[in-house]
């Protein structure tokens, strides 16, 4: 387990380098933002797209497990309603709760992980399985907010809500590279090498904005349902997903991509979507800090327990 932590901790020792960068001024509140869309709208599609369209497809995607990780998403959504429950959670605050429960962050760190733990192969994969688990999740974080939002209007945003799932980034490069791949299309030498180019950039960047963009003042403000959150995110989602994808047999390489992607803290697109349907955003900002805070922990833990 000490080795697969120093094999991860690369990834959150760049993720600290973003939090010094944002304190000496480097990583400034203007730049997080246009460095963030930069990197969810150009370079991780492009590199999900190179990664896939060059795979086997028949080969690298299986149904039961997608099946399987897809229907776990769902247990652990009802499970954090439980929860709200019994702490006598209620109105935006319950929302909010089953939403970080469920919703991570595939397109930046599960890939990231996924890449460093299982190299180009499971990367391949996992963004295969991403393009599934961000359809679901997003759904399920729409349902969530919309259902116990205590803004009236909320419920007209859900058509266009909706749209942006449709026209999700990620999405459509696994989409995209799903069709290159299954029809063998090759491109023009000079546009992949320039598209490489990007590509290689997605990473590295990804870690630095989600460091940059990390808060834990919050926390404070928001004490047991964070650590709920922590709990289902981070411990329980990955656990059901685990029994499920065993009761499948899958194989060893699909288990531990899609655990990867499961155990992945709340993502941190989340604030902005819980903004913008009658959630919590403060609370939803603790909680992305906190999960992320504590994943190299948990990713360390199942990494192991897969292996």
């Amino acid at each position: 387990m000490v080795k697969i932590f120093l094999n991860i901790l690369p990834l959150f020792l760049l993720m600290g380098l973003g939090v010094f960068a944002r304190h000496l001024g480097y990583l400034s509140k203007e730049t997080i933002p246009v460095l963030n869309r930069l990197t969810y709208y150009m370079a991780i599609p492009v590199m999900i797209f190179l990664e896939v369209s060059k795979s086997d497809f028949a080969k690298d995607f299986n149904l039961p497990t997608v099946a399987m990780a897809c229907l776990a998403l769902w247990m652990g959504a009802f499970f954090a309603y439980l929860m709200g429950k019994v702490y006598g959670l209620k109105g935006a605050i319950k929302g909010s709760l089953i939403q970080c429960s469920v919703h991570g962050n595939l397109g930046y760190l599960g890939l990231a992980v996924s890449f460093y733990v299982m190299g180009s192969e499971g990367l391949i994969k996992a963004s295969i399985f991403a393009g599934f688990l961000i359809i679901v999740q997003n759904v399920i974080s729409v349902v969530a907010l919309t259902t116990f939002s205590n803004k009236r209007e909320s419920g007209k945003r859900l058509g266009r809500l909706f749209k942006e799932i449709g026209l999700n980034p990620i999405i459509l490069a696994a989409l995209s590279g799903i069709v290159f791949s299954v029809f063998r299309i090759q491109m023009p030498l000079f546009l992949k090498e320039s598209m490489e180019l990007l590509g290689r950039m997605a990473l590295p960047l990804a870690l630095l904005v989600i460091g940059a963009s990390l808060t834990l003042n919050l926390f404070g403000e928001y004490t047991t349902q964070g650590f709920l959150v922590v709990l289902i995110k981070l411990m329980v989602l990955p656990f059901l997903g685990y029994i499920l994808l065993k009761f499948v047999s899958s194989s060893s390489f699909d288990l531990l991509a899609s655990i990867i992607l499961l155990s992945s803290p709340t993502a941190t697109v989340s604030y902005v979507m819980a903004y913008e349907l009658g959630g919590e955003p403060k609370f939803t900002a603790a909680a992305i800090s906190a999960c992320t805070a504590l994943s190299i922990i948990s990713y360390s833990f199942w990494v192991w327990v897969v292996i």
